[in-house]
């Protein structure tokens, strides 16, 4: 069962706040979230395979790998769109 103490904690620890008047209604519906949970434990799932999307899709992925290849500071400089400066990618200044 939830309790208001245990609603100002969560709230604290979510950096929320909520007002004295809300605590109940919060309370509330917490406990019959709870209760719907301790319900859907009833349910015989033994046959049920497991489901994490049902659309259908799947991610496309490809396989990592490794090209080794010597790339020269000069090639790596001239990949910014930015200035070079003695062998530097010259960026704006960010401290006084």
């Amino acid at each position: 069962m939830i309790t208001e103490e245990t609603i100002r904690k969560m709230a604290k620890l979510a950096r929320i706040e909520i007002k004295k008047e809300k605590i109940e209604k919060y309370k509330e519906n917490l406990n019959n979230i709870f209760k719907y949970m301790e319900m859907l434990q009833e349910v015989n799932t033994d046959n049920v395979k497991e489901t994490n999307q049902v659309t259908g899709l799947f991610n496309v992925t490809q396989e990592d790998s490794i090209k080794e290849k010597e790339t020269t500071r000069e090639e790596l400089l001239n990949c910014s769109p930015k200035e070079i400066e003695l062998s530097q990618i010259k960026v704006q200044k960010t401290i006084n």
